[in-house]
């Protein structure tokens, strides 16, 4: 018997490590997983039985073309893990995939310098024109909403079925709820993922915008049936080789009526909000840049971003509409330039207004580096919820967090929940016209209403013809000095990571700020020389800001314009040609030094000090 015991016990441990299936896991030694360029990540790759690891880093997982760089290890016993180095030197999010032995694959990522992330390709230089020629034929198509009402909900809020008129002969549905309180109210239109079932709405009432927010709501149907109706035709015709033959051209286009519709309500109070998870997303994101009554944008891992990446061997958004042409044996010479019309990153440039993204960083629909090079094309104020452990999803945090990101920016939209986290920065004035090589700025950053100094902040360049150098550029107050004449944007940036090290949260958020600064030259080729001065005068300075600036030169001068010290233009007023006098009256500004700065219809310019102090 002890020897029957004794085989038996060998032929458990001998067979076990060969029946069971072998574990590996990846970590990173940063909880944010995020890296400075050129910084060194350590990838620590675990696995609970001895033998070969192999392991691959690549941009897109569903693309061995992306792979960066393979390598494998043999794990032994006493010593099962290895921790491997890497690094990249531009803005990127990588994935790390391990297996052994036909194990199923472990994946992580990690980000380097992600705010840094730009797009492969430029736009079509007629986005703009092609977009505002669709703009024009919907404006030719009347909505006529026709309302079919449903039921009342339980807070007297009416549920209807929407039907607008689009184009392509389609019509547009949706589930229209309108507030039982009196009034003018917010709107908002919710955006669905990619699919192709119907949907009741019994799946979202319960959490709905009308019924707790106050909000007019629409949850749009991008089909061309009613949304309890499913669509045989769905996502079809998708004509790869026109511009105007996606499908997504049909979806932008309804959703761009939709806000037509609702923006026309009497009950509409003028604050638009627009949401979507995925392929809702990334149409959210596109309809806010192409209509500027859209006051905030809310995406969820949005779809349909760097639709190029593929023939760069990098990451593609879903649903990838270049690889589609390659797929289908379309020309691909002609997709890569139609699919430029269709991708967010483009849109998301023309949004100017409050934005708030999700980005999961083991998402492999939307990789993470595809929704970060959306997200940095925004110009206006950008939150993003970075989440470490998260995949194609969203979190109970970024699901409550809408409700407050909307209630910051949606004037009468209430948020009925205990979650009230807000996060807000100010770089300063969006645009500034400067008349010197270097000037000072004091950015400021809040939480949930209430200036926050504790959060680490980041000033840099983004655009512009020359250098820029900061003081301090992890300071909120810096000096800035412009190496030439030009265009620059500006980008103030700051990180909160109050639940990094949570392990099923491991998330934290960066938020931005943006600032144009136009550098006007003061070289004496630029600015007039010191004859042309002596013909002007100021009377009186000092003064209590009625003055008089009068010239006895023979130049004709066509427009004065006056800044304050940090360059902000302050004032401005077109010369008659021959005039000799101008009055000027700068009672309502602060006592102060100003700049008058007369410009002749030559385009040489005179600066004047002028002296405020009564």
């Amino acid at each position: 018997m002890n020897k029957l015991v004794k085989i038996f016990s060998f032929l458990v441990l001998t067979l076990l490590p060969f029946s069971a299936e072998s574990q590996v896991k990846i970590s990173v030694d940063k909880a944010k997983a995020t890296y400075a360029l050129g910084e060194q990540a350590q990838f620590r790759i675990a696995t609970t039985f001895a033998g070969k690891v192999n392991y691959q880093f690549q941009y897109d997982t569903r693309d061995d073309r992306s792979v960066i760089r393979k390598g494998e290890f043999t794990a032994q016993a006493g010593r099962l893990d290895t921790v491997v180095n890497f690094t990249m030197n531009t803005g990127s999010v990588v994935f790390c995939r391990a297996f052994q032995n036909g194990s199923p694959t472990f994946t992580t990522s990690a980000s380097f310098d992600p705010l840094s992330i730009k797009p492969l390709e430029s736009e079509p230089a007629d986005f703009d024109a092609f977009w505002t020629q669709q703009k024009t034929i919907l404006r030719g198509i009347a909505p006529n909403p026709q309302l079919i009402l449903l039921r009342t909900l339980p807070r007297g809020s009416k549920l209807y079925i929407l039907q607008l008129d689009n184009v392509n002969n389609r019509k547009t549905y949706g589930y229209l709820i309108v507030p039982a309180t009196a009034g003018t109210h917010p709107a908002v239109v919710t955006i669905p993922p990619y699919g192709e079932l119907p949907f009741e709405p019994n799946d979202f009432v319960a959490n709905d915008f009308a019924e707790r927010c106050n909000a007019i709501t629409l949850h749009l149907s991008v089909h061309n049936t009613a949304p309890n109706v499913p669509d045989p035709n769905a996502y079809l015709p998708n004509n790869l080789l026109k511009a105007d033959g996606y499908y997504n051209y049909n979806m932008i286009m309804g959703c761009l009526q939709a806000v037509e519709y609702l923006t026309k309500r009497s009950d509409f109070n003028g604050s638009l909000g627009v949401t979507g998870n995925s392929q809702g997303g990334g149409l959210a994101i596109s309809v806010g840049g192409l209509d500027s009554r859209v006051s905030a944008v809310i995406a969820a891992n949005p779809a349909s971003s760097e639709q190029q990446g593929v023939r760069f061997n990098r990451a593609s958004g879903f649903p990838r509409y270049v690889k589609q042409g390659s797929d289908l044996n379309i020309d691909t010479n002609i997709v890569k330039q139609t699919a430029k019309y269709h991708d967010v990153m483009y849109f998301a440039k023309r949004f100017k207004n409050p934005l708030l993204v999700l980005n999961g960083y083991k998402d492999e629909v939307t990789p993470p580096s595809t929704v970060f090079a959306a997200f940095n094309q925004h110009r206006g104020l950008g939150v993003i919820l970075h989440q470490r452990e998260i995949a194609h999803d969203y979190t109970t945090e970024f699901w409550y967090g809408r409700y407050s990101f909307f209630k910051q920016h949606l004037a009468g939209f209430d948020n009925p929940f205990d979650f009230t986290k807000s996060f807000d920065i100010k770089a300063g004035d969006d645009r500034l016209n400067v008349q010197k090589d270097t000037i000072n700025f004091n950015g400021l950053t809040y939480l949930s209403g209430v200036i926050n100094t504790a959060v680490p902040v980041r000033w840099e360049k983004i655009e512009g013809t020359g250098t820029v150098t900061f003081s301090n550029p992890r300071n909120r107050q810096t000096s800035v000095r412009f190496s030439t004449t030009g265009t620059y944007v500006l980008r103030f940036s700051a990180e909160d990571d109050y639940r990094i090290n949570e392990p099923t949260e491991a998330k934290y958020y960066s938020f931005c700020d943006y600032i144009v600064v136009e550098v006007k030259s003061n070289s004496t080729k630029d600015i007039a020389n010191a004859a042309e001065l002596s013909h002007f005068k100021i009377s009186p300075n000092p003064s209590n800001g009625n003055c008089q600036i009068s010239w006895s030169s023979d130049k004709n001068y066509k427009t004065v314009r006056i800044y304050n010290q940090l360059g902000k233009l302050m004032w401005a007023e077109a010369l008659t040609i021959g005039e000799k006098q101008v009055n000027l009256s700068l009672t309502d500004l602060p006592n102060s030094l100003y700049i008058a700065e007369i410009e002749n219809t030559e385009g040489g310019k005179v600066p004047l000090k002028i002296i405020k102090n009564q």
